[in-house]
């Protein structure tokens, strides 16, 4: 299964929608059928790499234009 989300609204970020992203993660990797998922967030105020669950490693990148990553 693969899942592509689009949104730079991720902590540090405050507000519903970066608590929303993260419940969102959680619940998705719940299920017993997605063993690894890496999620990749760009224009966040402190990009970083870290583990969110045993099966989501989030990577975030400072830059707004997903294009120059990709």
């Amino acid at each position: 299964m693969k899942i592509c989300y689009f949104g730079s609204d991720y902590p540090p970020t405050g507000g519903g929608i970066a608590t929303y992203v993260i419940e969102m993660l959680r619940a998705v990797t719940s299920s017993t059928v997605i063993t690894s998922m890496p999620m990749y967030i760009f224009g966040n105020a402190e990009p970083r790499q870290e583990l969110l669950t045993n099966k989501i490693q989030v990577t975030t990148f400072a830059t707004r234009n997903f294009f120059i990553i990709g």
